[in-house]
């Protein structure tokens, strides 16, 4: 039996094998049970969206935040630099603040 390690876990090569098998999994999933085809008009956002993107996110690009923002003029994008996929981990702090600005409005 394989003993629970903190090295394994805090390890790069770890992170990066667990992130190619979240991957993998929804590239996998995606193939064998797509989604059904879209009917009739799209659906719309009616809310104020905030999203807050990590500039280092090595999963989800930028630009797929930018497209993101197309679907409604009510989504405001808002980056935090040098942060990864995991944003309100890295800087807990800025996505908070970030969060307090956009709620206040």
């Amino acid at each position: 039996d394989a003993k629970y390690s903190p090295t394994f876990i805090n390890s790069t090569d770890a992170r990066r094998c667990a992130i190619n098998f979240y991957r993998a999994n929804n590239l996998l999933r995606s193939v064998l049970h797509p989604p059904p085809k879209a009917t009739g008009k799209p659906k719309v956002l009616t809310a104020p969206t905030l999203l807050i993107w990590g500039t280092g996110d090595t999963a989800l690009t930028i630009e797929l935040a930018r497209f993101s923002a197309e679907i409604s003029e009510l989504v405001t994008v808002e980056y935090v630099e040098d942060c990864s996929h995991w944003v309100q981990q890295d800087n807990p702090t800025e996505v908070n603040r970030l969060m307090r600005k956009f709620l206040s409005e």
